[in-house]
């Protein structure tokens, strides 16, 4: 999950903010679908490659704190250009919000734990959707405010600067040390899992 807060600080809000999906990506990649789920929430859809690749799916929740109970946010979505899928953009109106935060979820359909014969080596899970949604719409993130999540940035930044730092790779990952370097070499196959 990140966050992206603007606080204005005055009783006369914000300006107008408009929040935008862009679709440079890396040349011979899908673009999206970009859609509005509702008023405050962008949902950026698509796979990596063609119709067969890995889908994904993003995310992004507009939520503002309003001033005299003036609420103007709105998702706009509109027609791409000839050949390209559609787009859209959250917006806010200004002088409606003291501030305004957008917070993006992001999944795929990959798991590690489809990497198996079981699994025919798909590498693929359920649909990212739901579990987004799940996430986006938690209470925890509906009742943050400006300062209960700068707190909580802060703390997670200086953690990251003065604590302990461990890696776990997993029980796919357990090293076969009883097996010489050549042989695991020579067993390796791309695309079929492991085989040792």
């Amino acid at each position: 999950m990140f966050e992206h807060i603007i606080s204005g600080g005055s009783s006369t809000g914000l300006p107008s903010l408009t929040y935008a999906f862009s679709f440079d990506l890396e040349s011979g990649m899908p673009k999206p679908n970009v859609t509005c789920l509702d008023a405050n929430t962008l949902q950026i859809r698509g796979r990596i490659e063609g119709s067969g690749g890995m889908l994904y799916e993003i995310l992004a929740s507009l939520r503002t704190t309003v001033i005299n109970n003036a609420q103007k946010t709105s998702c706009t979505p509109f027609p791409g250009a000839s050949g390209t899928p559609p787009n859209a953009t959250l917006q806010v109106k200004p002088g409606t919000a003291s501030e305004a935060w957008i917070t993006w979820v992001g999944g795929t359909e990959y798991t590690m734990d489809a990497g198996n014969s079981a699994s025919g080596y798909s590498f693929r899970e359920a649909d990212p959707h739901n579990a987004l949604l799940s996430l986006i719409s938690a209470p925890s993130v509906k009742k943050s405010t400006f300062s209960s999540l700068l707190a909580e940035h802060v703390a997670d930044h200086k953690a990251a600067l003065t604590d302990k730092f461990s890696l776990s790779l997993g029980h796919w990952q357990t090293p076969g040390l009883d097996v010489p370097t050549d042989v695991v070499k020579a067993a390796y196959r791309t695309d079929t899992g492991h085989i040792l």
